[in-house]
């Protein structure tokens, strides 16, 4: 029973440090995979495209475009939390690969090295993916339609 506590504190302890990995360019250096963020500044709202080299698009306030703006916010402020809530996601999947071959995971009571569970593990990734990845270039290409119909 202790090897068993041992292997889920090494499981825990692996999606800490694969989770703050993946957390760390996100939080610290604000680099989110879209590289758009924006910011308001009462008569205008700036918005940033970049990683290192931020390319400035400043967009003047009116009555005309209020709603183009806070929809172009809303579509930023979306591909941000898909990209936030995703990350852990990211992270589970990536522990479970790493133990899905380990040898003392596989002697745990209970629970079967099995090629089932493999492809199991390997299709709900797949399929995870891919609709993490349909939902971020759906978003994507909603925040550049909007910035070509402010922009342009």
């Amino acid at each position: 029973m202790k090897q068993d506590n041992s292997i889920w504190l090494k499981i825990g302890l692996t999606y800490f440090v694969i989770l703050t990995i993946f957390y760390i360019p996100i939080v610290l250096l604000n680099i989110f995979p879209s590289n758009y963020s924006y910011e308001d500044v009462g008569y205008a709202v700036i918005i940033e495209h970049g990683v290192f080299n931020k390319e400035l698009i400043a967009i003047e306030k009116n009555a005309e475009n209020e709603q183009q703006i806070a929809m172009l916010k809303y579509h930023i402020h979306s591909i941000h939390s898909l990209v936030v809530l995703g990350v852990p996601l990211l992270s589970f999947i990536c522990v479970g690969f790493l133990f899905q071959f380990s040898k003392r995971f596989k002697m745990i009571k209970g629970i079967e090295a099995s090629r089932k569970r493999a492809v199991a593990l390997l299709l709900m990734t797949t399929i995870i993916l891919l609709w993490l990845g349909g939902e971020f270039f759906h978003r994507r290409g909603n925040i550049l339609a909007s910035l070509a119909e402010l922009v342009y």
